[in-house]
Parts: structure tokens; sequence; C-alpha cells
């Protein structure tokens, strides 16, 4: 969430511009923002891309899920786990998922536009693949997680990063906007899970991608804020009704972070000569005094997603720098 603005970060943000981007940034960049105009429907044209006959050599079938010697368990080691992180094309997904690659994990990064998804996981190396598909549409999710599992064997982490932001003010909101942000960042994440729960290893990871948003709404945020508490009440009863299977469940929500997004929101209302500085002050009000870099919110991502959160599942965990519990 935006901290306690004043000056011209808050005269930003009344624009309307900031507020728009500054949702985008938090969750996968820009990938969704335009979903409906630059690819009205995905799943009519291609569906989604299956993946290359060739495993990486890294992967391991089901049966040769457990290679680590006992013992020589390595903080954060991903070692033959197979992880499916939506909205990896950019912003924070293709932050989390370049840190779980370096973590050993072989990746498949899914998104809306072929070429840049394409691009996105050749720079991501070897171990990660790029698959073309629409969050909301169950039909596709179906056969990204089907194909996914017939590849690799299982998939031991889902990262539901996919998401969309937008600004309205109540009175003005329109349905378009409501139907839009819930359906990518509610009924996509709930298709995105229920997709991969078949094929998920017993010590299996769900993360979700909330926001502070989910406990400290902003003026002109109220659906994406909305969205992103939704999943935090899901997320209470998604944990009953895996009881016993081994999956864990959790809710990863960062708050103010340094994207690429959020700079050019910034370089676009003020100048490329003021972002640093606006930058600086926007970070200043945070108890950590300084903004949330993506890789330390991928960083958290790659704690909820190895087996060093064993015992962890249903609780919300903020990477904000601690805005959430001042507000």
């Amino acid at each position: 969430m935006i901290p306690l603005l004043t000056g011209e970060i808050l005269r930003i943000v009344l624009s309307g511009e900031l507020l728009r981007l500054y949702a985008k940034s938090q969750v996968d960049g820009t990938a969704h923002d335009d979903h409906e105009r630059t690819h009205p429907r995905a799943s009519k044209t291609a569906p989604f891309q299956k993946l290359p006959q060739a495993t990486p050599p890294s992967v391991m079938t089901a049966d040769h899920c457990d290679l680590v010697p006992e013992g020589n368990h390595a903080m954060g080691n991903m070692q033959n786990k197979v992880a499916v992180v939506t909205g990896g094309m950019r912003g924070l997904g293709h932050a989390i998922a370049e840190e779980l690659i370096a973590n050993d994990a072989t990746v498949v990064i899914t998104d809306i536009d072929q070429e840049g998804v394409d691009e996105a996981a050749a720079a991501l190396g070897p171990h990660c693949v790029g698959v073309l598909a629409d969050v909301t549409d169950a039909a596709v999710m179906n056969d990204v997680m089907r194909d996914v599992a017939t590849r690799h064997g299982r998939i031991d982490v889902v990262v539901a990063n996919a998401g969309v932001g937008d600004s309205a003010v109540l009175g003005t909101i329109t349905e378009r906007q409501f139907n839009k942000i819930f359906d990518i960042n509610v009924k996509g994440v709930l298709l995105t899970i229920q997709a991969a729960l078949p094929h998920l290893s017993s010590t299996g990871s769900i993360i979700l991608l909330g926001s502070t948003g989910s406990i400290q709404a902003q003026q002109g945020m109220s659906l994406y804020c909305g969205s992103k508490a939704a999943l935090r009440g899901s997320l209470r009863g998604w944990i009953q009704e895996v009881r016993g299977t081994g999956v864990r469940i959790n809710l990863l929500s960062p708050g103010a972070v340094d994207t690429p997004s959020l700079r050019l929101a910034f370089e676009g209302a003020s100048g490329a000569d003021k972002v640093d500085e606006l930058v600086t002050k926007m970070g200043e009000h945070n108890p950590l005094g300084r903004l949330v870099q993506p890789e330390e919110v991928a960083k958290a991502a790659l704690f909820l997603a190895s087996e060093d959160s064993s015992a962890i599942t249903g609780i919300e965990l903020f990477v904000d720098g601690g805005v959430a519990q001042t507000g």
C-alpha cells in the first residue's frame, strides 16, 4: 500500500495515474492491465503452448522426488521441485520465478502475451518454460496444469500471482471494472488453484499474491483492495478444505515495491529527474525507512515455497517494511 502520502506524492496519487500503475506494480508489472484489449480471449486462439518434450536435466520424475540427501538440506533448497508461476512475464512474478530458479527449481511461467512470455522465459534460462494461458479460463488452466504434471511427474509449487489493478471512486465504478478486477484477481486465483490441486505433491505449496490493501484500503482503490481481501477470506476456508493432503496455502502480501512500473508512474507524473527523489520520499514513512525491493518479496516467496516453512499454512505474510502494522 501507499504509506502516509504527502506533498507531491499525494498530488500524483490523487491524479489517479499512480494508483492505477501502483496496483499493477505490486502484482505482476503490467502483465494483465490490458488483459482484454491486447488479448481478448487467449484461450480461443491458442489455449496454451504445450511444454517441450524434453525435460530439463534437473527435473526428475515422480519416482525420484527425494534426491537431496537427508541432513544435507540447504536453506530455501528447491532441488528437483517443479513450480508454476502465473503472471510471470514481468514484475513480482518474474522476480519470484528468478529466485526459485536460482535455488534449483524448474519453473513454468504463464502469461497472456505469447511473445512476452517467450522472451521472459528465455531470459530466465534453460530451467524455465513460458506458456500462453488465461487464468480466467478454467479449461485452459486445467490443460496447463495437466501438461506440466505430465512432463514433470507432479507440481510442487504454485504461485498465483497474475493480477490487475485499477482506480475508481464510489459512484464512478463501472461494471466492466468490477468484472475485470474480480475475474482476474479472485476467479483467476481460484481456477489456478483448482486446476493444480490434483497434481500437487504431498508437500505442495500454494502461494497467493495479495497486498497490504487486504487490510488497509486507499481512496480510489476499493475494487483492488476488495479483491485482495477476498483472497484473505478464502484462504481461511481453503486450508481446511485441503486438510490431510499435506498441501499448504499461504498469502504473500507486499506493500509498496520499488518496481519499474512504480518508477514509470512517477516519471510520467513529475519527470525523470524527480523519480529517485519521489521513491525515497515514498519510503521515508515506512518503518523500514525505504521501499521494498522485488527480490525481497521473491525471497519471502522462496521461504513459503520451500520446506523451510513446512509447518506454516493459512498465514498472510506481509512483506512491506512494517506498513501493515502501523495503520
